[in-house]
């Protein structure tokens, strides 16, 4: 609120102090006292100056926000060069591209860890599978001692990885 507010206020060349006609070091009660005359003037002529009037009485009044006015939009918006204006000035001013690139980041990280789950998922088949043909083979073996095969267990689980790749 208090930086939008402040982008359309500075675009009609004023100030939050010159749009109350009050001196920078105002004290509570002048604020509050001119606060009352552009009430009684704007409050029956234009709905959105009553607006920006009351939402500009309301930061030059709370300590915090005037101190965060002073400091950021006044002094240092106007008399140094900006070199990193943050994520908030890009969403504000980039809406869409900031949307559209944070999805992108999203989607990409979401794809990544179902592709990682999905390895992880495959990998406990294939050793669940292997497990199980180990203890197949062993039984086949145990049952037919006598009869000798041309086959042994390790052609058994090169044909299973084999046919696994």
């Amino acid at each position: 609120m208090l930086l939008d507010l402040a982008k359309e206020i500075e675009q009609q060349n004023h100030s939050f102090y010159t749009w109350l006609n009050v001196e920078k070091d105002a004290n509570l009660k002048e604020i509050s006292k001119v606060y009352r005359k552009l009430l009684v003037k704007y409050s029956t002529v234009d709905d959105d100056m009553f607006k920006k009037t009351s939402h500009i009485a309301y930061i030059l009044r709370n300590p915090k926000l005037r101190a965060l006015y002073d400091s950021i939009l006044l002094d240092d918006y106007h008399h140094q060069q900006v070199y990193w204006k943050g994520f908030y000035y890009y969403y504000t001013r980039h809406k869409l591209a900031c949307m559209i690139i944070i999805a992108l980041i999203s989607l990409t990280v979401l794809e990544y860890l179902k592709a990682w789950a999905s390895y992880w998922t495959e990998r406990t088949m294939m050793e669940q599978f292997i497990e199980n043909a180990k203890i197949m083979a062993q039984r086949i073996s145990d049952r037919h001692l006598s009869a000798k095969t041309h086959k042994s267990y390790m052609d058994f689980a090169k044909v299973i990885v084999f046919l696994w790749i």
